[in-house]
Order: C-alpha cells, then sequence, then structure tokens
C-alpha cells in the first residue's frame, strides 16, 4: 500500500511539474495573494477563483491569481507601506480630498489603484516627493 501512495504521489508531483507548470499549490497561491488559506477556500467555494484538483489537493493557476492580485484594490496599510506615508495621514488626505478611497462592507477603507496613481501625479505629492526624495514601491 506504501509503495501505491508513493508512485500515486510521484505521479501528481510530475503532472503538476510538467504539463501544469501552471499551476500552483493552495499554500503558494494564498502566499502570493497576501491571504489565509482559509479565504482562499471560501473564494474558490464562491467561484471567486478557480482550482483544479488532484486527489484531494487544490492547485491554482498563477496567471488568475496575477489578475486577482492586479485588480484587488489595496488596504490602507498597504497604501502605507508603498507611499512611504503613515496612516494617519492617509485618512487626513482623504479628508482634505486629495486620495480617495472606497469603503467595504466592513466599512475598512480600500484604495483602487487608480486612485494611487492619479494622487501620484497630484502636485501635493510631487512637491512632498521633491523635497524628500521618497522612492515609491508601486
Amino acid at each position: 500500500m506504501q509503495i501505491l501512495t508513493q508512485n500515486l504521489s510521484n505521479k501528481f508531483k510530475k503532472l503538476i511539474s510538467q504539463e501544469n507548470a501552471e499551476l500552483v499549490p493552495i499554500g503558494k497561491a494564498a502566499s502570493i495573494l497576501g491571504i489565509s488559506i482559509d479565504t482562499l477556500r471560501r473564494w474558490s467555494k464562491k467561484g471567486d477563483v478557480h482550482c483544479q484538483r488532484i486527489g484531494q489537493n487544490r492547485y491554482f493557476y498563477i496567471k488568475e491569481l496575477e489578475k486577482i492580485n492586479i485588480s484587488r484594490p489595496l488596504t490602507i496599510s498597504e497604501v502605507s507601506w508603498i507611499l512611504h506615508i503613515p496612516v494617519s495621514r492617509l485618512r487626513k488626505l482623504e479628508s482634505q480630498g486629495l486620495i480617495k478611497a472606497e469603503r467595504k462592507s466592513n466599512s475598512e477603507r480600500v484604495f483602487a489603484r487608480d486612485s494611487i496613481k492619479h494622487f501620484l501625479g497630484s502636485e501635493y505629492f510631487l512637491k512632498g516627493l521633491r523635497s524628500q526624495k521618497l522612492k515609491i514601491y508601486l
């Protein structure tokens, strides 16, 4: 029985590595998206993301994960890290109308990438950039 299990395991590994090189296991997929495995399972069950089952394991397509990652709005802490601006300052910038945030159903602020790009081109940001010589990771 153990030999049969090892053979099946090796076949699955070969299947993943050769024919389905664009597939990643659920742990790696969750890491790519920056979410928990349980969240990814829920998204899969709802149909928000598609998976391929091999045995009892779920594998996800890298291209689909990349599309989700690019289209996903950023949280205030993510924007704070990217722009090197404290969260409290981002809240103030939003109240001044210099950056636009949307609200999720739980009232959490999220920022569309277009909103961030618009802010990056604003006179306010460019003035601060020239004075501080910031590095932006976007």
